[in-house]
């Protein structure tokens, strides 16, 4: 049963699109976007945010979210939501991996929220 699982999985990963379509390529560059993957290997447009990294402690703060993140550069347990902490400005758009939001200088929601 394993082994079938494993045959229908690698099977259906290898007929991924392996890059984005012509027009979609063009939309994602006229709009300052590149290409890359998602973490299951779709190719996606993807936009860098300029303050990438720059400490904050608001999503007014950044372009993107104030992150806390576990699997960062700051690799600290995420504290409990309402206690104050300071994060990092989102890199990307698409950000795969497990985090916590701050907002006014705060953690808004218990534990973290992972996302593929």
């Amino acid at each position: 049963m394993a082994a079938l699982l494993v045959t229908v999985i690698a099977g259906s990963c290898s007929s991924l699109p392996k890059r984005l379509n012509v027009s979609e390529s063009r939309t994602c560059l006229s709009q300052g976007g590149y290409e890359s993957r998602s973490a299951f290997g779709f190719p996606i447009c993807q936009f860098r945010y300029a303050d990438g990294g720059k400490v904050c402690a608001d999503k007014a703060d950044c372009q993107g979210q104030c992150l806390r993140s576990v699997d960062g550069p700051r690799q600290t347990p995420i504290p409990p939501a309402g206690e104050a902490a300071e994060g990092l400005c989102q890199a990307e758009r698409y950000n795969p991996g497990c985090f916590a939001t701050i907002e006014g200088g705060k953690i808004t929601v218990e534990g973290e929220v992972c996302e593929d």
